[in-house]
């Protein structure tokens, strides 16, 4: 109980930059989350549950499957918020959120270090030293990444349970391994694919060190494949459909964006800028990231005592941890572009900056063994709030106020459409999709085929006459292939893509793919539903009622042991 209360505080104060209900800072991200937390109220309103997929108001109303391909987990949980708590200001769900999740990962890092270090007054400053992380605070107050700052509040609830399953398994704890993998790959993939390399490679050395039979790292495998089953409705499209979607195109190789992250900067004892203010446009908010003293310092003892003092043996998780401190490190710094020797797939990470969020666990750990063996095990309350107090100056140039954006929330409410600059990755590119231009005989274009559609909750229909021969029409939906439940008097029916093109010169609006049927001449309804992949729906709904299933055993081999 006083480990929440001081988490609570605690996580209140970090939030200060965005303490007001409301003025927005200058940042697109605020922008972007905040449309769709409310376009989840909308959603949940209109009929849909679980998983969210369409954003009603999106994209002209074409029907935007925004959450089928990013954070669905945030949305439905703060959408849910938005919508049954405080219906009058997504803002508010916002900063709730984020207040929720800070305080649920300072619990498990405190879980987690304890696991290693076994010290309460370490475990304590090293988890007063994960929330204050330059990085997680400037993704709060700065940037406005919500899916991305839930993310890194996730990842030690990831790893503990993972360490711990690895350690001694059991069946409550591959329920609650597997839900947290799945609960981290459906918030911040980036974050989910970088954190099961690192902590792959790390759990896979620890077992080698230590000597433990093959079958730990099996059973831990199971679960996150098990996680990856409850996951597929989502991943599977994520995996299968970039080819076609904008954001393929926009994937940058990390080493072009080493800028944001030069070595002074990772270095940095405070806050400060990578580039001369007010950056020439290209850096128009306090985005300054870093590792800060604290954690460094955490981490040059550990390489002091694993290199240069030969008289002490460290633990077996020193090792590996500073080996893949160092690959994050210089992989987050960039000074060459060695990414041109990787698969493309990596150039999913976009930032090198967002693996300094492998290095906070890894800094976290290492920082509280090495505070831990620097007071030779004999920490107390004194040294405690001397630490906090000591971390707190170090880190606090970090929270800064951004300024207010020109964009305020009541546009944004009413004008979802603002928030589109971000969006429009999820778009079917027009030059991938091929379509036979010279098989049309008519086309009956969705300029007018809009007046005869209405929106039926999560269900777009239509009422269209056809009178002249055989005709292209096209629809008021976005076109995805084999993600569409499309029905012409009742019955489901094939579909084809067809360009939209935009006569607006605004640069945020992409021409999309629209959905086209061809129809002979007569009376038609036409409905349509997202639905995403049907096998991979039906792969998710069995792993969750093995889930389901697995539960009520679960709760009773707790009770028995308890």
């Amino acid at each position: 109980m006083l480990l929440l209360i001081y988490f609570s505080v605690l996580s209140i104060s970090l939030l200060s930059p965005i303490a007001s209900n409301q003025y927005i800072p200058n940042s697109p991200d605020y922008a972007f989350h905040l449309v769709l937390i409310s376009q989840a109220k909308e959603a949940l309103a209109n009929g849909q549950s679980f998983p969210l997929r369409i954003a009603p108001d999106l994209y002209q109303g074409f029907g935007y499957p925004i959450y089928q391909f990013y954070s669905p987990l945030v949305y439905n949980v703060v959408g849910a918020l938005h919508k049954l708590v405080i219906p009058s200001n997504p803002w508010i769900a916002f900063k709730l959120s984020l207040w929720f999740g800070l305080v649920f990962a300072g619990v498990f890092v405190y879980r987690l270090v304890h696991r290693f270090v076994h010290s309460a007054s370490a475990s304590l400053l090293s988890a007063t030293l994960y929330l204050m992380s330059p990085l997680l605070l400037v993704n709060m107050g700065a940037r406005g990444d919500l899916s991305e700052s839930i993310a890194i509040c996730i990842l030690p609830c990831v790893l503990y349970f993972s360490v711990q399953y690895h350690h001694k398994p059991s069946l409550n704890l591959f329920i609650l391994t597997s839900l947290a993998w799945f609960s981290l790959a459906t918030t911040h993939l980036i974050t989910f694919i970088f954190s099961s390399l690192f902590i792959g490679v790390f759990l896979i050395t620890l077992n080698i060190q230590m000597q433990l039979p093959l079958r730990r790292l099996a059973e831990l495998g199971l679960a996150y494949a098990f996680a990856w089953l409850l996951a597929l409705w989502y991943l599977a499209p994520v995996i299968l459909l970039p080819p076609y979607l904008y954001t393929h195109y926009i994937l940058n190789n990390p080493y072009t964006a080493g800028w944001l992250s030069p070595l002074s900067t990772l270095l940095t004892p405070s806050a400060a800028s990578p580039m001369p203010l007010p950056g020439n446009g290209k850096l128009y908010f306090p985005f300054y990231v870093g590792l800060g003293w604290p954690m460094l310092l955490g981490i040059g003892y550990a390489i002091y005592k694993k290199i240069l003092d030969n008289q002490v043996k460290v633990p077996v998780f020193v090792t590996p941890l500073l080996f893949l401190i160092f690959i994050a490190f210089f992989a987050a710094w960039s000074p060459i572009n060695f990414w041109l020797f990787l698969p493309e797939s990596f150039g999913v990470l976009q930032f090198g900056f967002r693996l300094i969020i492998q290095m906070m666990w890894m800094g976290a750990i290492l920082f509280a063994w090495g505070i831990n063996d620097l007071f030779q095990h004999q920490l107390d309350a004194r040294h405690v709030a001397i630490g906090i107090l000591l971390i707190a100056i170090a880190n606090s140039s970090w929270i800064m106020t951004n300024q207010e954006s020109r964009i305020t929330l009541e546009n944004l409410i009413e004008r979802p459409q603002l928030s589109e600059w971000g969006t429009r990755s999820y778009v079917i590119n027009p030059s991938t999709v091929l379509y036979d231009k010279n098989t049309t005989l008519n086309l009956l274009p969705v300029k007018e085929t809009v007046h005869f559609c209405h929106r039926e909750k999560a269900i777009i229909v239509c009422q269209i006459a056809i009178s002249k021969k055989t005709t292209d029409v096209q629809l008021p939906v976005l076109y995805y292939p084999n993600m569409l439940n499309i029905k012409v008097n009742g019955k489901t029916s094939a579909y084809q893509p067809f360009p939209y093109h935009n006569e607006t010169k605004n640069y945020f609006i992409i021409n999309p793919m629209l959905v086209t049927l061809k129809l002979a001449p007569g009376n038609y309804e036409i409905t349509s539903r997202f639905v995403g992949f049907a096998l991979a729906n039906e792969i998710s709904l069995f792993a969750w009622s093995i889930f389901v299933l697995l539960l009520p055993l679960s709760v009773f081999n707790f009770i028995k042991r308890s």
